[in-house]
């Protein structure tokens, strides 16, 4: 009795210690640094160790009595970035910069039969005089090609205890053209989710981030991230705005998607762009820091309650999409219509002016999705003041093109004709209608983007199906892009709620698909804003996405994520 007694009592004291001593891993907040006048922290020796390969050894380093040390080994980065991030974490170890090769199958062939890794860790012991008992890995972008090869070696992963992946996990796609669910090649994947399992035991620790970059002709770091937890047995869950400091409204990448258990971390931040992906090349140092200190639950930072409270009865404020002034030039074309031209543009390029015509919603919103898009092309926001005005845009846009032209030629920008993106958001559609319904301007349009946006009348107000009549217009395009002619995509808000804004652009995507006999598919997928994607349908240049959600934050979140659909636009990148 005594004895079990006691049993009870320590087992009491143990989960009361590990209850009040527990820790997370708390994400950190990415953001782009500006690194071109940054101090240099570093100080340390620099030897070139091998071919494309640095040694740094901090100040102050000694090999411990044991002659066992731990080495850190970056691959895919300025050298004297990496040991500057090196330094920022606080890291005493040796360093390892293994870099200069542009694309992951550089880095692959390297490593592929295992003897230029097992070589350099011998360089590296011989130098010090000890053993490399434990190994780092990071890498960022196309590193991750050694990565991969280094990771299928058992006798590698033995010494390696930690990995990050900074935006640095890509694949072939499974299927040619990557599917309907952009699935990577299972054997890309495989050596990752094989280190994830270890992690997820707690035998080791792997942080994987991602941004949403888009890709077309191979998996992205969002989808290899996502194949990644489903080859776990996990999903990665939507982080609520304003939760953390790493999702906080104002960042401009913030923290959108997260799986965490056991040693095994994915992170999955916003931004489509290039700078999204610089910027967590310039975080890697965090990423080991969350590692190297985590949070006591007491200490975890406070919530950003304030500023989200909502009330229980009544409209609910909306999250708005954090306002940025992007880099460009403006004109005023009238007090409705704005046109710009980013800072990127370069007309030279290309045989026409890719423009996107943009109806309903703040220029400074649309401006910012378009800029994120990151596209070679001018932007045109017209946002009208009454409903009834968007239907005159069937005559009004002929001469507004003219106009954009004469605007681009009297400013010295360029004077190449003019191929349209047609793209709206909620009611802008009847603009877009009035636009669809004019043959002559068939020939102009190359992409057209529907974001949550097409309303059109029933044949009985508050019942029945869809008026088909001004359906014909917008079915005639979706034929088109069928055809792979031009580019359609139309997200809607899913699953149907009758009550809720008559339920019409869920019945737009049903008649569509019905017409064109496309069946949906359940995707798992999320926007760069964090709304679930529950299922895409697609053919040839037409993609119709269902976005979870019916309320008006979620209509308003087609908008704030507009650039995730002008980024899959024919139109071309400026990346």
């Amino acid at each position: 009795m005594l004895n079990r007694k006691w049993f009870w009592c320590a087992l009491a004291c143990a989960l009361m210690t590990a209850f009040v001593s527990a820790q997370i891993i708390l994400p950190p907040v990415v953001t782009l640094r500006d690194i071109a006048d940054m101090p240099r922290q570093a100080k340390g020796k620099t030897i070139q160790l091998h071919d494309n390969t640095t040694l740094f050894i901090p100040d102050g380093f000694q090999v411990p009595k044991s002659k066992e040390i731990t080495l850190t080994i970056h691959f895919h980065g300025a050298d004297w970035f990496v040991i500057e991030e090196h330094a920022r974490r606080g890291a005493k170890n040796p360093l390892l910069v293994f870099s200069g090769f542009e694309g992951s199958s550089k880095y692959k062939a390297p490593f592929e039969d295992g003897t230029l890794f097992a070589k350099l860790i011998k360089m590296a012991e011989d130098y010090f005089g000890a053993h490399v008992n434990e190994i780092e890995i990071s890498s960022f972008s196309a590193g991750y090609g050694a990565v991969r090869e280094i990771l299928k070696s058992p006798a590698c992963v033995r010494l390696i205890k930690t990995v990050v992946l900074a935006d640095s996990c890509y694949a072939s796609f499974a299927v040619k053209g990557g599917g309907a669910d952009r699935k990577p090649l299972p054997e890309h994947m495989e050596p990752f989710i094989d280190f994830a399992n270890l992690a997820l035991k707690g035998d080791k620790k792997m942080v994987m981030t991602f941004s949403h970059v888009p890709t077309q002709d191979y998996a992205s770091t969002s989808d290899t991230a996502r194949a990644l937890v489903e080859g776990v047995g996990g999903n990665l869950l939507p982080v609520r705005k304003n939760t953390i400091l790493a999702s906080h409204f104002s960042l401009r990448f913030p923290l959108l998607l997260r799986y965490d258990n056991g040693g095994l971390h994915v992170w999955g931040y916003g931004g489509r762009d290039a700078k999204a992906h610089m910027a967590q090349a310039r975080s890697i140092a965090d990423f080991f820091a969350a590692l190297d200190k985590p949070v006591p639950n007491e200490a975890v930072p406070p919530l950003f309650t304030s500023d989200i409270e909502e009330p229980t009865t009544g409209p609910q404020p909306l999250n708005v999409l954090p306002k940025r002034v992007v880099p460009g030039k403006r004109f005023a074309l009238t007090s409705k219509q704005q046109l710009f031209v980013p800072d990127f543009f370069k007309p030279e390029v290309t045989t026409q002016t890719h423009v996107v015509v943009f109806f309903h919603g703040a220029a400074w919103c649309s401006e910012q999705n378009f800029y994120e898009a990151h596209k070679n092309a001018v932007l045109v926001s017209i946002s009208e003041d009454r409903m009834v005005d968007y239907a005159k845009w069937g005559e009004h846009f002929i001469p507004m093109l003219q106009h954009v032209q004469e605007t681009l030629a009297e400013n010295g920008i360029t004077t190449k004709p003019i191929s349209v993106c047609v793209a709206s958001f909620s009611g802008g559609y009847r603009a877009v209608l009035e636009i669809l319904k004019q043959p002559e301007h068939v020939s102009l349009i190359s992409d057209i983007v529907l974001a949550d946006s097409l309303y059109p009348p029933r044949l009985e107000e508050g019942k029945g199906g869809l008026d088909p009549e001004p359906m014909a217009f917008f079915l005639q395009y979706a034929q088109r892009a069928a055809d792979g002619k031009i580019k359609f995509l139309f997200s809607h808000l899913y699953p149907p709620e009758p009550e809720y804004r008559d339920n019409k652009t869920n019945l737009a995507a049903e008649f569509l698909m019905e017409k064109l006999g496309l069946a949906k598919i359940s995707a798992a997928g999320y926007t760069s804003r964090g709304s679930q994607i529950m299922y895409r349908a697609s053919r040839g240049g037409l993609l119709i996405l269902g976005y979870a959600g019916m309320t008006s934050q979620d209509h308003f979140e087609h908008f704030y994520a507009l650039s995730d659909l002008l980024s899959l636009t024919s139109l071309p990148s400026a990346l």
